[in-house]
């Protein structure tokens, strides 16, 4: 062809100084999501779905689509299935977790703490443990997201 002009053909771009520094993120991301697929896994068991041919498939797809309709909240973008979703998801995690909080008087950290510092209460009262559970599972909802980046 006469008079065309050819382009200049682009050549891939070199991959990033820091792209080896990321995988350690994104393993972490990836286990973190496994253990939020976990949790929403437990809470799935403890609502009558016992048998894990339909539990494993379960769990995954269900925080498989939390975190699809969360993507957007993590972006900024606030939209009321996305907020939804994201409570839906601390619900499910902090009942998932739910069952390790309730006995927290027993684990040696809250024995420590019971003995240095002596006001610590014998028991640690259901709404805390609550509380506690909540925080976890909201940590657990946004942190595969936010270890990504």
């Amino acid at each position: 062809m006469i008079g065309a002009v050819r382009k200049k053909q682009q050549q891939p771009a070199a991959p990033s100084v820091s792209a080896p520094r990321s995988l350690p993120r994104k393993l972490i991301a990836v286990v973190l999501w496994g253990f939020a697929t976990y949790t929403t896994g437990v809470m799935l068991h403890e609502a009558g779905l016992h048998d894990l041919y339909y539990l494993v498939p379960a769990a995954i797809i269900l925080q498989g689509a939390f975190s699809a309709m969360e993507h957007d909240v993590w972006r900024g973008r606030l939209h009321l299935l996305g907020l939804l979703a994201f409570l839906l998801d601390v619900l499910s995690n902090a009942a998932g977790v739910w069952f390790l909080v309730v006995n927290i008087e027993q684990t040696s950290i809250y024995q420590m703490l019971q003995q240095v510092f002596s006001e610590v209460p014998a028991e640690v009262p259901t709404v805390s443990k609550f509380g506690f559970a909540v925080v976890v599972g909201t940590m657990l909802a946004f942190s595969p997201e936010s270890v990504w980046k």
